[in-house]
């Protein structure tokens, strides 16, 4: 009898288990996911996956509730109610969350060896990494575009609290570059040491330091200074690094 009811205990608790498990692998991406961005209203969230398919999803659901191709970059705009995507042929399109297209801005200048660099989307500030220049967008429309910057960066990402924009040059450069977000114009340089290709770059909070990373090591620089202060060596390869909120 004991036998019976623990056999019937596992028994449900595997069901219980293959339910759940259920829940959590929903129809949405048939290939790895490269990146991915949650509204500002913890409502939504898109991600891209590496055959350029974008995927809307409701939060609380679970459910997809859009789909779009060609994708190269996504994020909402600063209200919530709107998605940016940026397409292969680096188009800027603005669609609302039930999908239907409400603005097709100008192609950007987005291409090396015939393929889109999309290296950050920010949707809440208005602002596009796409190509080696940084574009500005208000109402619908790219309203600024800075000369471009050195074409050698891997990565780049944006602060909206230091305004400046942080590449990462790997390989024999080496380097982490700012520039001024408003005039694209090289502010400083900080040499990192890091050989291999950049897997990630990112400010601080506060904007006060900048991470790099490539998959062997990851490397901390104070921006003002440009000392580094930490380093952290991967004993297996790395995927990706970032900052915590409070620094």
């Amino acid at each position: 009898m004991r036998i019976f009811f623990s056999v019937c205990s596992i028994l449900l608790s595997f069901l219980s288990f293959a339910q759940k498990a259920k829940l959590t692998f929903k129809a949405g991406h048939g290939a790895t996911v490269v990146f991915q961005k949650l509204s500002a209203d913890n409502k939504f969230m898109v991600s891209v996956d590496r055959d350029k398919i974008a995927v809307l999803w409701d939060v609380a659901s679970g459910n997809q509730v859009g789909k779009f191709e060609n994708v190269m970059g996504a994020d909402f705009t600063a209200d919530s109610k709107g998605l940016y995507i940026v397409t292969d042929k680096a188009e800027v399109l603005q669609f609302d969350l039930t999908g239907r297209l409400t603005q097709r801005m100008a192609a950007t200048k987005a291409y090396s060896n015939g393929n889109v660099n999309v290296y950050d989307v920010r949707g809440k500030d208005d602002i596009l990494l796409v190509g080696f220049a940084i574009h500005r967008i208000d109402n619908g429309k790219i309203i600024n575009t800075t000369a471009e910057q050195e074409k050698s960066s891997d990565r780049r990402t944006y602060s909206a609290v230091a305004n400046k924009v942080a590449a990462y040059q790997g390989y024999q450069l080496g380097n982490i570059i700012i520039y001024d977000a408003n005039t694209g114009n090289e502010e400083k340089r900080i040499p990192h040491g890091l050989t291999e290709y950049g897997l990630d770059i990112a400010f601080s909070a506060d904007a006060k330091l900048v991470l790099a990373a490539d998959k062997k090591a990851v490397k901390i620089a104070e921006v003002q200074t440009g000392k580094i202060i930490r380093t952290y060596a991967g004993t297996t390869q790395l995927y990706g690094a970032t900052l915590s909120t409070d620094g």
